[in-house]
């Protein structure tokens, strides 16, 4: 306690630094998205997906099927109860806020939508799955965005640095 007195104004700016340091991270924590409380729920951000399997190679087999759970040496009782959807992915540049980049190249998912359909994964703030299905024509394909979009940019169509356009066909209400 002698050590406080000594130099108030010492004292004070170390304990409205640690009271500011409480106050952001209580703050912080307050709007936290948590998709750990109800990982099963389909509607939940995590689409009811509670594991997540990750392949250096692709896979072109089926992994619902019992020829591919004998290719790939997998246990048959844990595969009758796991139902697997498959996902491509094209490695991109990180575009996560981790990165201080602008990423000119961002990492690409697809994934068959009448899969995610029929589980009734995930919740759309608007669109929806089947919004994905019709053909553009021309190489152009629907999109979902990983972020909401800036203001001023068309709610339409998202710009790419290709010349590629993705009109968005919806929002998913738990993906940021």
């Amino acid at each position: 306690m002698r050590n406080l007195t000594r130099r108030p104004g010492r004292s004070v700016a170390v304990v409205a630094m640690m009271a500011g340091g409480i106050f952001l991270v209580i703050a912080v924590n307050a709007f936290r998205l948590s998709g750990a409380a109800t990982p099963a729920e389909r509607k939940s951000g995590t689409g009811g997906f509670v594991l997540l399997g990750e392949s250096s190679l692709p896979v072109y087999e089926d992994l619902n099927t019992e020829a591919a759970w004998d290719a790939f040496a997998l246990d048959e009782k844990l595969m009758t109860k796991a139902k697997v959807v498959p996902f491509r992915i094209r490695e991109g540049d990180d575009a996560s806020c981790l990165n201080l980049n602008r990423a000119q190249r961002p990492v690409l998912t697809a994934v068959n939508p009448q899969l995610l359909e029929d589980r009734g994964s995930f919740t759309f703030a608007g669109g929806g799955w089947s919004a994905l299905v019709p053909s553009m024509g021309g190489g152009a394909f629907r999109a979902l965005p990983t972020r909401p979009p800036r203001s001023g940019a068309s709610a339409k169509a998202l710009a790419t640095p290709s010349p590629t356009r993705m009109p968005r066909a919806g929002s998913l209400t738990s993906s940021w």
